[in-house]
């Protein structure tokens, strides 16, 4: 194995992880902007 494999596979490990957590925060920020939305909803109906 060469520097060069052992570089390419780090950099796909840090862009999935980076991926992964982009993601996940994009998830979490939708399902809380849903629940704030929703709360409102019961709130104010």
């Amino acid at each position: 194995m060469t520097t060069h494999d052992m570089a390419d596979v780090l950099l796909s490990v840090v862009v999935n992880d980076v991926l992964l957590k982009f993601w996940l925060f994009v998830c979490l920020s939708t399902v809380l902007c849903w629940l704030v939305e929703f709360h409102q909803h019961i709130t104010y109906s």
